[in-house]
């Protein structure tokens, strides 16, 4: 589906609803779901080093390339809806490189975060028996729950900001209401991550647990796509 989409974009880069909705960031958006789908493969594979660390850093990353760019788009709408009214003078860095590398900043303090929580805990394969009296070891992705949890927060903490962004933007006018469909799709994630982190401490099981992810990548990719790519693809087409 992301890769039809980015194929029917692209053919028609030039319609006026593509054009109006900030083609790079869509891209951007665009490239974060086919990485997340591929990604949330490695999570059936069987555990090594390079697995490990690879799927580690497309599960964070991937998350943060969805959001990154739907922040600071639904920044921009804010700041030019809502801060416009104060002074008649343009806001500054609403251009697209300004949004851009905005994006890119927020992706790099993301890899940042996933870099200190390496240093705390290296993920590694290692063997697990969860049940002494069982005879059923499990090969795994082992990390520190420290480590784990630093950049998930920061992801967390980046998908609320947009939430609020997109629901103080929810009534602009009809030509303008992108902003709420940025706002059902990151209210859902939000809902599906508060089912499925608890859940994901909760199982016994690794497998259980990867599964979990890998489920939890492909629902927010799919959220994504469906609720602000779907809509504008059949009004294109």
């Amino acid at each position: 589906m992301a890769v039809a989409l980015a194929g029917l974009f692209y053919w028609r880069r030039n319609h006026r609803l593509v054009r109006a909705t900030s083609r790079e960031l869509s891209s951007v958006i665009i490239l974060g779901a086919l990485l997340t789908f591929a990604n949330a493969f490695l999570f059936v594979m069987k555990p090594s080093k390079l697995v490990c660390v690879v799927r580690m850093l497309g599960f964070h990353l991937t998350i943060n390339m969805l959001f990154s760019p739907l922040t600071v788009k639904t920044l921009r709408i804010y700041r030019i809806f809502y801060m416009g009214k104060r002074s008649a003078q343009k806001p500054k860095f609403i251009s697209t490189p300004s949004q851009l590398v905005f994006t890119g900043i927020i992706l790099l303090l993301q890899i940042g975060m996933v870099i200190i929580s390496n240093s705390i805990s290296t993920i590694s394969p290692g063997l697990l028996q969860q049940v002494k009296t069982k005879p059923f070891v499990e090969l795994r992705c082992e990390q520190a729950l420290p480590a784990f949890l630093l950049p998930i927060c920061f992801n967390v903490a980046l998908i609320l900001l947009c939430a609020v962004l997109g629901y103080l933007t929810r009534k602009l006018p009809e030509n303008f209401n992108e902003s709420w469909y940025i706002f059902v799709s990151v209210s859902t994630t939000l809902f599906a991550w508060s089912v499925f982190l608890p859940t994901y401490f909760s199982v016994f099981y690794a497998y259980q647990q990867a599964a979990l992810l890998s489920f939890c990548l492909l629902l927010n990719a799919f959220i994504t796509v469906g609720c602000l790519f779907l809509p504008r693809a059949y009004a294109i087409i």
